[in-house]
């Protein structure tokens, strides 16, 4: 093993990462219609606490100190709310349209940091980030094909994950990413559990093993993002995300005779490019920064 190139190990953890996320949503949407999707979203929290308990009983609460417990807090509601938003999306839209969608989430996180972070961006960010927006006009189609409550709902989402994005930045300032993680499934578990009571029903034995199987793949395709990063920068990964809407086209025609039309293939392949020149565009101002010896943070802005 020692012989392979970093860069195949990155390739390689990075298409299983995207193969079991895609896989993942296959499931939500397969028993979407015995289970609602927010109570598909507190048990995959619930399981996924489950996971941690090992972490927690070895020493794992002693990395829990912090004093932003509030904004912790508030990221755990976004994230919960983003989850929910996006698995009922999955139970009203084709799988490959929220797919495609999705690839927004980091153009939204761009935006994000701009009103919020107040960081500088130049005209090329700004001019993929209108790209991006234009991709997702020509999945949707207003105007010629009515705007479903699913696709708001898949839109939002993604906005959601975006907001997310800019708070974990923000975490990660000063805490680790384990911690971040922890806490996230620590607040989300309430909320998602609050937010299901109105739509309870005892979920049966199978249903609970396919929900234990979305957080352990979430989970496991987690661990392999991670490891990805581990040989590899994100802005080199990051292409090989778009094999989600690859497999989210072949599952969709397997499972559910969703056949993706010229429309969602152009729009998805438009912001997938917009998203992969400005992860590519930010790691080169980063360096430059770094090269320049401005360790702060504060970057060029083109």
């Amino acid at each position: 093993m020692s012989g392979i190139p970093r860069r195949f190990h990155a390739v390689f953890f990075a298409l299983i990462a995207s193969a079991l996320f895609t896989g993942n949503h296959v499931i939500v949407k397969l028993i979407a219609g015995e289970v609602h999707p927010f109570e598909i979203a507190f048990f995959r929290c619930a399981f996924g606490l489950l996971f941690l308990v090992p972490w927690f009983l070895h020493g794992g609460m002693a990395k829990m100190r912090t004093s932003r417990i509030k904004l912790f807090a508030f990221r755990g509601f976004l994230n919960a709310i983003a989850m929910m938003s996006f698995f009922t999306a999955l139970s009203l839209v084709p799988l490959a349209e929220i797919t495609a969608i999705s690839f927004t989430a980091p153009l939204f996180a761009t935006l994000m940091a701009i009103l919020i972070l107040k960081e500088t961006v130049g005209w090329r960010r700004w001019l993929a980030l209108f790209a991006g927006i234009v991709g997702m006009l020509v999945i949707v189609r207003p105007g010629f094909d009515e705007l479903s409550f699913g696709l708001l709902l898949a839109i939002f989402a993604s906005a959601t994950w975006g907001f997310v994005t800019v708070v974990v930045k923000k975490l990660t300032t000063t805490e680790s990413s384990v911690a971040i993680s922890a806490y996230m499934m620590v607040f989300m578990f309430p909320i998602t559990l609050l937010f299901s009571l109105p739509y309870w029903t005892w979920p049966d034995i199978e249903a609970l093993f396919w929900m234990a199987a979305i957080a352990g793949m979430a989970t496991f395709a987690q661990v392999c993002l991670a490891e990805a990063l581990k040989y590899s920068d994100a802005s080199a990964i990051v292409p090989y995300d778009f094999t989600r809407l690859l497999w989210a086209a072949l599952w969709g025609i397997l499972f559910f005779s969703e056949v993706p039309d010229i429309w969602l293939w152009t729009g998805g392949v438009i912001i997938f490019t917009s998203t992969v020149f400005i992860a590519r565009r930010e790691a080169q101002l980063k360096k430059a920064a770094h090269k320049d010896g401005n360790v702060d943070g504060a970057e060029p802005s083109p």
